[in-house]
């Protein structure tokens, strides 16, 4: 959510003075929802050829209301054992329980569901989170235990949702 040209610029600004630009942008593209308080927050992302969410009027509940109305959209959904699996930012909704999920796990589950049954391995999940560039395969291992205990007293306890092909990688085997 940005308020004002000034968050917006600062964003870029900061992005580019950190290497990332092109990353942020691709982002603002795919996986985030860029609103805006109003036109003028939106016009920064605009220069570079970006379309914003933008707010009916510049009011915070009119602001809040285009996130409502856009994010639920965005989010990775799965029927796994006749269960829905919607995968959120920072979360996943299985029936109406919302379980909490650490940013790495949260990534791999991501990776993973994007290509449900498709061994990825340990490298290309790395690739699929831009942030991940700079681990080693023993941190995806480790956000794989994670995601697995994220599953622990759910609807879908039990159930061998991410699997390892060993010498290869991991799957989703919804």
């Amino acid at each position: 959510a940005l308020t004002g040209a000034t968050a917006t610029e600062n964003l870029l600004r900061q992005a580019e003075a950190d290497g990332v630009l092109g990353e942020v942008l691709n982002a603002l593209t795919a996986d985030i929802v860029p609103a805006c308080l109003g036109h003028l927050a939106a016009e920064p992302l605009r220069a570079f050829g970006l379309s914003a969410y933008v707010a009916n009027s510049p009011a915070l509940p009119d602001l809040v209301k285009v996130l409502a109305n856009q994010l639920p959209g965005r989010s990775l959904q799965l029927d796994v054992q006749g269960h829905r699996v919607e995968i959120r930012s920072q979360a996943m909704v299985i029936g109406h329980q919302v379980i909490p999920v650490q940013p790495g796990p949260i990534s791999v589950l991501r990776a993973l569901a994007r290509r449900p049954g498709r061994v990825l391995s340990p490298a290309e999940i790395r690739a699929a989170a831009p942030s991940w560039a700079s681990v080693d395969d023993h941190a995806v291992e480790m956000a794989v235990s994670r995601l697995r205990r994220a599953f622990d007293h759910t609807p879908l306890d039990g159930v061998d949702l991410i699997q390892t092909v060993m010498k290869r990688g991991y799957r989703l085997g919804a």
